[in-house]
């Protein structure tokens, strides 16, 4: 049971979450399919970027490189950050 929770957790905050909230603060009038396709792209975006981030930080020996650790640290301080933006706009 805790696998299924812990699976559809990293599904929403890998591929839906982080890209719903940079979608709300840029774009603030959208259809429900439009904010979907947006917040989907935005997500692998960021997911993609972070583990560039992540490799780089490596190479300059400051980080681990990536791990699940520091891919769930890092998508969980830039969703907190989107969120914190989003709620600010209002």
């Amino acid at each position: 049971m805790i696998q299924i929770i812990q699976t559809i957790a990293a599904i929403a905050l890998v591929f839906l979450i982080p890209g719903y909230l940079f979608s709300r603060l840029l774009f603030s009038r959208l259809e429900l399919v439009e904010r979907i396709s947006l917040s989907a792209g935005f997500s692998i975006i960021f997911t993609v970027f972070l583990a560039f981030l992540l490799t780089m930080l490596k190479n300059l020996r400051i980080g681990n490189g990536i791990t699940a650790v520091s891919v769930w640290g890092s998508l969980i301080v830039l969703t907190l950050g989107l969120g914190y933006l989003v709620y600010r706009r209002k």
